[in-house]
């Protein structure tokens, strides 16, 4: 709260318009790669006769994302309504939080793979 006082912002209305930007993004982020990820798993499972949903569609809908994310990121600023470095702050914590996300689940995976192998 005190650097809200010190820079005289109303600290419900900035941190709100703040998040709500970062959660426009990060969710554009994993809207496409779901969009992917289906593409990704039916072209291992070979379904047949289903190209629109299989294919078709869900790749669609990556490069419309991809073109809504990028128009998202380039007018952020004024999404958030702060500064640049505020923006670039905020929208690097994307890629940090979901790497972070996986290197997380890599080890909870060992743990569950090293509880597996020991007998009950």
């Amino acid at each position: 709260m005190v650097p809200f006082a010190v820079l005289a912002l109303d600290p419900v209305l900035t941190l709100f318009s703040w998040f709500s930007g970062l959660a426009v993004a990060a969710l554009l982020v994993l809207y496409m790669l779901c969009s992917i990820a289906v593409v990704g798993f039916f072209r291992r499972e070979r379904a047949e006769g289903q190209l629109w949903q299989t294919l078709i569609a869900p790749s669609l809908a990556s490069l419309l994302l991809a073109w809504v994310l990028y128009l998202v990121v380039s007018n952020f600023t004024s999404l958030i309504g702060g500064s640049a470095e505020t923006a670039a702050a905020l929208l690097a914590a994307v890629p940090v939080v979901f790497a972070a996300g996986v290197l997380v689940e890599r080890q909870v995976e060992k743990r569950g793979a090293a509880l597996a192998a020991v007998p009950a």
